[in-house]
């Protein structure tokens, strides 16, 4: 809030982070998802999904197989959120989400771009969180 660098951003843009095991929230449909999973060491952090959005155009966002540990979320977020800035579709207001950034670049030139012009490292990748199981939704007892 009051960061004159996303002041401006076209339409609406949702952020989703989660450490719930049994996949509590919906991070497929959101702009940006981050979801708990261990990392290539064992240690936590999150999977990182972009460019989901529910409306008349539906769409479900792409795992860009990268791990985030938790003390990079926040500048991984710029970075996502910079390059939807800088490259999505401000002037088609009916085509101003991520969402269709990411379907017309793919998840593979998405990560690209994030990480080369944006992050200036790259992530390591990343395990997929499990698929939820029986109880989705449902406080995880295990």
């Amino acid at each position: 809030m009051g960061d004159p660098a996303f002041s401006n951003l076209p339409r609406k843009f949702k952020t989703m982070i989660s450490g719930c095991a049994a996949q509590c929230t919906a991070h497929e449909v959101n702009d940006i998802g981050f979801v708990g999973v261990p990392g290539p060491d064992g240690e936590p952090g999150y999977d990182l999904w972009v460019g989901g959005g529910l409306s008349t155009n539906p769409m479900i966002a792409k795992r860009l197989n990268a791990f985030v540990r938790p003390e990079q979320v926040p500048e991984v977020w710029a970075a996502v959120t910079s390059v939807f800035r800088d490259y999505g579709y401000r002037r088609l207001r009916h085509r101003a989400r991520l969402k269709f950034l990411v379907a017309d670049w793919g998840p593979e030139r998405f990560r690209e771009v994030m990480e080369k012009d944006y992050l200036g490292y790259a992530l390591p990748d990343g395990a997929a969180p499990p698929p939820p199981g029986p109880g989705a939704g449902t406080t995880w007892r295990g």
